[in-house]
């Protein structure tokens, strides 16, 4: 079986929000979740479909000698989203208040395999 690893780290988006999509497309073949990612109007959707897309040529190049692999059909083995760091912002306001805004980062693993 042929299998790959990709690591995306210090995406700029909540985890949240990135796991919400990912769920959509864990266990699924590829070709089918690329095509969903592409047509779907979330950023996170743009964001996983350039990662899964990357990572799929790549599987592909790295195996184009193999002749069996051809026939063999690709699916999304495992895709786990983490925590990045948190960056705070100080944004000033009347009065002397001051309010913070937390700006998440996320990391991103997708894990392709050959059956």
């Amino acid at each position: 079986m042929n299998s790959l690893l990709i690591k995306s780290k210090q995406i700029s988006i909540s985890p949240r929000k990135m796991l919400l999509v990912a769920d959509l497309i864990r266990n699924k073949e590829v070709v089918p979740s690329l095509y969903y990612l592409q047509n779907a109007p979330q950023k996170p959707s743009r964001i996983i479909f350039k990662i899964l897309q990357g990572a799929y040529k790549q599987l592909i190049n790295n195996n184009k000698e193999d002749e069996n692999f051809l026939n063999k059909t690709i699916f999304i083995d495992m895709i786990k989203v983490d925590k990045g760091i948190i960056r705070k912002k100080i944004f000033f306001r009347a009065k002397g208040r001051a309010d913070t805004i937390k700006q998440r980062k996320c990391h991103l693993t997708i894990s392709l395999l050959a059956k």
